[in-house]
């Protein structure tokens, strides 16, 4: 394509000296031809006045031509094609192929469109300073939906409207609207919506104009809005500005195959500069000075306008932009861990930054309540698409001398920015949700996935106490693992019981757990049997404490939060824990097993259900017994028991003997989840759990079930303080 550039101002002289001179040109051949005809026409001047007309014409046409032109690049700078040069120069681009004629620069620079946006920005500002009728109300909302995601539209509006314009325009037309009935004191508006479809529009707008802008525009305009929503006496504008921000769109945002409700797309700069400015917002006081605000010298803040009501919109200054950045998670990243500036390749974040971070995103997410809320569904998205690893920049590249890329690789910058940002998030709503507390399903899906991705930072985050810090990266073979989000205990207990409620969310959990067990139990052991030395045997017994450990706490986290909604019920109401469901979820005894659990379950837990506190210790000892035979199971499955140990077992245990073992050989490894469901194979592994040895342990008393139920309990206790345990 072929940018034609432009001086505005010289042109535009150029162009009225054009007009000017065939308007003096005709004007003068009509005196001339007055004068002649006056005295009775002396000299013919047909011919002279016909060419001379048709001069000026021609003149007046080149002007028109050189008028498109000029206008093609101020449509085509208002819509975002172009940009004004420093020198002041606009330009409008021809397509290759074309010729340069203003038909030309008219059709591919937005000139139609920009002139709508034009009219109806005029149009928007007129109606909110002197009010306007439904009908013309419902022309000019019917023309900026129509317009509203067209980046040329949008960005022609708000060029032709200042900030505070755009954000008084909500509240005032709907004013223009409503009646107020002095006699019967009640209020009638011809439009109720006019507020909310025009916030909702203009969200819409702000997103197609600023997804084109320059970092430099976008942060001039961020500020713009800022600053407007901060001066004296104007605290509407900063709902109105909530309420454009909060329209949605809906995308699937986790690739799953269904849409997620997210924000729209907005340029990124414009929203980590608009963040920026909402974290640090600092509104001048009410103007007191004003006879009509005398009820705000005590208050010190406005009442809340009906049009724009923060029930709806918030006054909770990063509530729109928040949500906004569901929808552009990398600026999310950007505002929430900035990126290490200058020029060399960026280093992981250590233990103190990562500290310094946590803390101010845990403070963030206390902005606002947590439950069940849009505030708390967007922290948990966030935290959803952080963790899938959509908060990285797009491009990858790598720095001179510098492999690999600073964006790729465990444990490097971009895995340890997304792992604090994630435990900022979930530190933060599990800190701000109270025990009896409840959070949305779609929070709880999004918690349910995001920990499912960390399922060692899950293991670390059950220990009881915070002395794990808030960042841990492993150490594999020399090299850094992956960085794990680490949660305060309590806080996880809380955000484990919010996905014990969903069964879908507690069993994709449970089956993320499950295979992580699996996987580093069966490493373990067979590093173990090959090498039979002690540290492999720590290794070994960590895996498996890990594995107990964690069902122990998820135990714990569900029948906590039961007890503690039981607590609030009335005597009609009963707690909302299904058993059976959720502990199916969390404990199954192999992922291609999880119906054993499912049968197990419904014998221990279908009694006292009235009851929360007898349904806990029901479910205590049902997920303790349970606990057990996975664990078993799993050890026998890894080939750590001989022969003769095994042998051993068949001889003392009927129901080993009859369930376990098939032609004297171990047969759990190739049983079907039909055939562990079966009663008898859950009374042999039972009785092989008081069997079994526990590994190292050699012939010794100290059995799978001895050792396996004390970390149980201690990691039930550590989820639920104060409990009594076992039932």
């Amino acid at each position: 394509m072929t940018y034609v550039s432009l001086k505005p101002e010289m042109m535009q002289t150029l162009i009225d000296g054009l007009t000017s001179y065939a308007t003096t040109a005709l004007e003068a051949r009509d005196a001339v031809v007055s004068a002649n005809t006056y005295e009775d026409s002396p000299t013919d001047l047909i011919s002279f006045s016909d060419d001379l007309g048709t001069s000026c014409a021609n003149l007046e046409e080149e002007a028109g031509k050189l008028q498109a032109r000029l206008d093609a690049a101020k449509a085509a700078n208002e819509s975002g094609i172009t940009f004004t040069g420093s020198d002041g120069t606009m330009s409008y681009y021809i397509p290759d192929g074309m010729e340069d004629t203003a038909e030309n620069a008219t059709a591919n620079n937005n000139v139609e469109i920009v002139n709508q946006a034009r009219a109806d920005a005029a149009s928007l500002v007129t109606y909110s300073q002197d009010g306007c009728d439904p009908e013309q109300w419902d022309a000019l909302l019917a023309r900026v939906q129509e317009h509203q995601d067209d980046p040329a539209y949008a960005n022609a509006l708000l060029a032709n409207t200042t900030a505070a314009q755009l954000l008084d325009c909500p509240k005032n037309i709907q004013e223009s609207m409503t009646y107020t009935s002095q006699r019967e004191g009640t209020s009638r508006s011809e439009r109720p919506s006019a507020a909310m479809d025009l916030c909702a529009a203009l969200g819409h707008v702000l997103a197609a104009a600023t997804s084109t802008w320059s970092e430099s525009k976008s942060t001039q305009y961020a500020n713009e809005l800022a600053d407007a929503t901060e001066e004296k006496g104007e605290s509407d504008r900063l709902n109105a500005l909530n309420g454009m921000l909060l329209a949605s769109r809906e995308a699937d945002v986790d690739q799953d195959g269904s849409s997620e409700s997210v924000g729209l797309d907005y340029g990124d700069s414009f929203l980590v500069t608009l963040a920026g400015r909402m974290e640090g917002y600092s509104p001048q006081k009410w103007d007191i000075t004003s006879p009509s605000d005398w009820i705000h010298r005590m208050t010190d803040r406005p009442l809340d306008n009906p049009y724009v009501p923060q029930a709806v919109y918030s006054g909770n200054a990063l509530a729109g932009v928040l949500h906004a950045m569901t929808g552009s998670p990398r600026a999310a990243q950007e505002w929430l861990i900035p990126p290490q500036p200058g020029p060399a390749a960026p280093t992981p974040l250590d233990g103190a930054t990562a500290e310094d971070s946590v803390e101010r995103i845990k403070a963030l997410v206390g902005w606002g309540e947590v439950g069940d809320n849009v505030w708390t569904d967007d922290w948990a998205l966030l935290a959803d698409e952080i963790s899938q690893g959509q908060g990285r920049p797009l491009e990858s590249p790598v720095l001179l001398g510098q492999s690999p890329s600073p964006v790729d690789g465990e444990g490097g910058y971009e895995d340890t920015r997304a792992a604090s940002t994630v435990s900022g998030i979930l530190n933060g709503i599990g800190a701000g949700l109270p025990d009896a507390g409840s959070m949305s399903g779609t929070a709880r899906g999004d918690v349910a996935d995001t920990l499912a991705r960390y399922p060692e930072g899950v293991d670390i985050s059950t220990k009881a106490g915070d002395d794990s810090g808030v960042l841990h990266v492993p150490m594999r073979g020399g090299a850094r693992g992956a960085a794990q989000p680490v949660v305060d205990d309590s806080a996880l207990s809380r955000l484990a019981a919010q996905v014990s409620q969903d069964e879908a969310a507690n069993q994709r959990l449970g089956e993320a757990m499950i295979a992580h067990h699996d996987e580093k139990l069966t490493s373990a052991a067979s590093t173990y049997k090959a090498s039979g030395s002690q540290d492999d045997l720590t290794v070994l017994r960590a895996a498996i404490d890990d594995r107990v450990g964690t069902n122990g706490f998820l135990t714990g986290a569900a029948n906590h939060y039961d007890v503690a909604q039981g607590a609030l019920a009335d005597d009609n109401a009963r707690a909302t824990t299904a058993t059976a469901s959720w502990l199916a979820g969390l404990v199954p005894v192999a992922g291609s097993t999880a119906s054993y659990m499912i049968g197990r379950l419904g014998r221990d837990s279908a009694h006292n259900q009235a009851d929360a506190a007898a349904r806990a210790g029901s479910a205590f000892n049902a997920a303790r017994d349970a606990n057990n035979d996975q664990v078993t199971l799993a050890l026998m499955n890894a080939g750590l028991y001989d022969q003769g140990t095994l042998s051993d077992l068949a001889d003392n245990s009927s129901m080993a003997h009859d369930y376990l073992f098939r032609d004297g050989s171990l047969a759990t490894s190739t049983m079907t989840p039909e055939q562990l469901t079966d009663e008898g194979v859950d009374q042999a592994l039972t009785e092989a759990a008081d069997h079994l040895h526990y590994p190292g342990e050699g012939g010794s008393d100290k059995v799978i079930a001895q050792r396996t139920e004390d970390v149980f309990e201690d990691a039930y206790k550590a989820a639920y303080p104060g409990s009594a345990a076992a039932g």
